[in-house]
């Protein structure tokens, strides 16, 4: 996809470039980051370095650095997977020379969200409209209707699901997720392994891409957390 006329992102077939790069994180997550002999889990790092999505980056490295925490993984290794991160984008920044695109696109989202907790995924008139929501007990409970920000306000967050179907909504909503997590755990539900640090980053994806009805987010869920059972398993 060209953008601002000069730079080209990767995408995918059917939807723009952080999209792809949402996926191919998750994707990635699933696998536990697993290169070694694995050229399809290459594609994945390459595709997702290429969309210069921040989403991608940051859910990449918010997995690695919560599963080297909870799984003691030696530093060489988050080491060695951060090294190819930071490799790829450079190659992908000398390649494409453009330097203060790739900062308004990577390093500005990063840097202003971790100084100020301000994104671009919301504006004045969003917030103005979640507190006008929340004023009448109506609408705080049942929202504006499904659909409502989408003809609105343009940014795309979970915001929006909240201001649309309300807190009884948002509560069901996050309920089907954690039903779907459920029946992919079994009765291991309460032990601690890698599904768990996918959930958790599966629920920080929402954030940014908050699709309520979409049946591949919830495909990618369940068969997530199969896969995690399975690699623990054979280990």
């Amino acid at each position: 996809m060209n953008q601002d006329q000069y730079l080209l992102r990767g995408c995918g077939i059917f939807n723009e470039p952080g999209v792809l790069g949402t996926v191919n994180a998750l994707l990635l997550c699933a696998d536990d980051f697993r290169l070694k002999n694995r050229w399809y889990n290459w594609s994945m790092v390459l595709g997702g370095i290429v969309t210069l999505s921040a989403a991608f980056y940051i859910l990449c490295c918010l997995y690695l650095f919560i599963a080297w925490i909870i799984n003691k993984y030696s530093i060489n290794k988050l080491l060695k997977y951060i090294g190819v991160g930071i490799g790829g984008s450079v190659l992908h920044f000398f390649f494409s020379n453009y330097s203060t695109v790739y900062y308004r696109l990577i390093t500005a989202k990063i840097s202003r969200l971790i100084t100020t907790g301000q994104s671009n995924r919301n504006n004045i008139e969003l917030n103005l409209a979640i507190q006008q929501m929340m004023s009448q007990i109506n609408t705080a409970l049942f929202g504006n209707g499904y659909g409502y920000t989408g003809t609105h306000y343009g940014v795309l967050t979970l915001a929006r699901v909240l201001c649309d179907i309300g807190i009884v909504g948002f509560v069901f909503y996050f309920t089907m997720f954690i039903f779907v997590y459920y029946l992919s755990k079994g009765r291991k539900v309460g032990t601690i392994d890698n599904s768990n640090i996918f959930f958790v980053i599966f629920l920080v994806s929402l954030y940014q891409r908050p699709y309520v009805f979409e049946f591949f987010v919830f495909f990618i869920l369940y068969s997530a957390s199969i896969c995690i059972k399975e690699n623990v398993r054979s280990s």
